[in-house]
């Protein structure tokens, strides 16, 4: 309460001593007026300062009124009141200060998060990327190296095997180099040690599993249904397209009316008169087989792409596996 009213005190004599600093430097200003004559501009200027003037020395008056109650203590309540709201004020702002730290504090932590999840996609897709590239990479070693060791026995067997038949050697698909075998199921064999063989067969419902040992019958080990996935095939329809149904043959087109001349039936281009079937492009008339196609129909075969002994032939489709 003393440093409140010393504070009272000292606002109060500063208001005073301007005041009559004002008061002074006009009367000084007036005394200059006066010598310029009395005209009407004079007149309302000095009007106008003593107006002023008068204005001051009220609150002058009032301010050492104030003084002299401050002094005998009857300001103490107004003190009193204005410490109140002081204290209110001030705690009103450091709570609204508290609020804006903490809202800043969430918004920087929000941020701060949103940046950390976007760094860590961005590392993760990175890192994915690039073990994808070596996953390939190793992969596609592991494919040539397999495919550089599989037995001349195989190599042998796959030229004469239809393209629905094969080996899985290491990994790899190898199927046969024959035209495959329509409405058969896929079929290719897997050699482990110990003379097990383990025959993979696949058809458009089915995935079958087979164990053969030695030269004893087949045992079945395992079925399993296939998942019929959008568009009405199968999850491994890549494998052999030619095991789903054929589609229903079209329908008969009917005899087109009207007749030539002499009731015979109308000719379609490329058909003559007199019952001779047609013949097409390459044949001549008179029933007698045409030319033989010209060479040049049939380009040369491209130098090195015979295949190797060591690999499997053209047209067998592999399946590279990845290598853990």
């Amino acid at each position: 309460m003393e440093a409140k009213r010393k504070e009272y005190r000292t606002r109060i004599l500063s208001e005073i001593m301007n005041l009559e600093n004002s008061i002074e430097a006009d009367e000084n200003m007036l005394d200059n007026i006066k010598h310029q004559g009395t005209t009407p501009f004079v007149l309302a200027q000095m009007d106008k300062v003593e107006n002023r003037n008068n204005t001051r020395i009220i609150e002058v008056e009032t301010l050492n009124t104030r003084l002299k109650k401050l002094d005998g203590g009857h300001l103490d309540q107004e003190i009193s009141d204005e410490i109140d709201q002081e204290k209110i004020d001030r705690d009103s702002h450091q709570a609204y200060v508290a609020n804006r730290r903490l809202e800043n504090k969430e918004l920087k932590q929000a941020k701060s998060k949103i940046s950390q999840d976007f760094y860590k996609k961005t590392a993760q897709g990175d890192r994915e990327g690039r073990w994808a590239v070596k996953n390939m990479e190793r992969s596609y070693q592991h494919f040539l190296r397999t495919t550089d060791s599989i037995p001349s026995y195989i190599l042998r067997n796959l030229e004469e095997m239809p393209n629905n038949k094969g080996y899985i050697w290491k990994g790899v698909l190898c199927f046969g180099e024959l035209p495959e075998e329509k409405h058969r199921p896929l079929t290719l064999f897997e050699r482990h040690k110990g003379g097990l063989l383990i025959i993979h067969e696949w058809t458009p419902t089915e995935y079958k599993v087979f164990h053969k040992k030695d030269k004893d019958k087949k045992v079945l080990q395992s079925t399993q249904t296939r998942r019929i996935i959008q568009g009405g095939t199968t999850e491994e329809s890549w494998i052999q397209p030619s095991l789903l149904p054929e589609p229903p043959p079209p329908p008969p087109q009917e005899k087109q009316r009207g007749y030539q001349g002499g009731g015979k039936p109308p000719y379609p281009r490329g058909q003559q008169g007199g019952g001779k079937p047609p013949y097409p492009r390459g044949q001549q008339g008179g029933g007698k087989q045409g030319t033989k196609p010209s060479p040049r129909n049939h380009p040369p075969p491209v130098e090195g792409m015979k295949p190797s002994p060591r690999t499997p032939a053209w047209g067998s489709v592999v399946k590279i596996p990845t290598v853990a």
